[in-house]
């Protein structure tokens, strides 16, 4: 019996020994160039669409919602966040405002017309200068943020999607949206 406590005990020393093995991973370099508020160029869709049931079909975001004298509110934020706890790390994330589409029905079900908000596309990004590439870690909701890019130093091109109701009723569509750092 006192040899399988004496086991006991090892096992329990040796896994504690091991468990509390500290050994703390270094965070790549972080850049924090892209961070900072970006006013909104155009917003196009892969394929032409009719969202304001005019009866003509466009790519062009802005204008199928009609959302033209609005469109200061639909910009790009990013930012890097840093924690007091682990100083090597920093949590960055992409903040993109756009039109929420919010098609009005009758009580009978039957489509009136749609109206627009506006909602914010969360996602979660690091950017490494040395390939100059943005790489989406996660989504964090309001739609999905596909690809970031840089096409010039103060430029960044995001494809992303989201839900709009169309003439052919609720769609995701594919978004490629420009926007000019501030």
């Amino acid at each position: 019996m006192r040899y399988f406590k004496f086991k006991i005990l090892i096992l329990i020393g040796y896994f504690s020994v091991v468990s509390c093995k500290n050994e703390e991973q270094v965070e790549p370099t972080y850049s924090f160039e892209l961070d900072g508020k970006y006013r909104l160029i155009s917003t196009t869709t892969v394929h032409p669409v009719d969202l304001n049931f005019d009866g003509y079909f466009s790519t062009d975001l802005i204008q199928e919602t009609n959302q033209a004298e609005n469109k200061e509110r639909f910009f790009l934020y990013l930012e890097s966040i840093g924690y007091n706890w682990t100083p090597t790390y920093y949590d960055q994330r992409i903040f993109l405002w756009s039109p929420l589409a919010n098609a009005i029905l009758n009580q009978d079900g039957v489509y009136l017309r749609t109206g627009y908000g506006i909602t914010n596309l969360l996602a979660k990004y690091r950017y490494n200068p040395q390939n100059n590439r943005v790489d989406v870690l996660g989504n964090l909701g309001g739609g999905i943020v596909d690809s970031v890019y840089r096409t010039e130093p103060d430029i960044l091109q995001i494809h992303y999607r989201q839900y709009f109701y169309t003439t052919n009723g609720w769609e995701e569509l594919s978004l490629i949206s420009n926007y000019k750092k501030i």
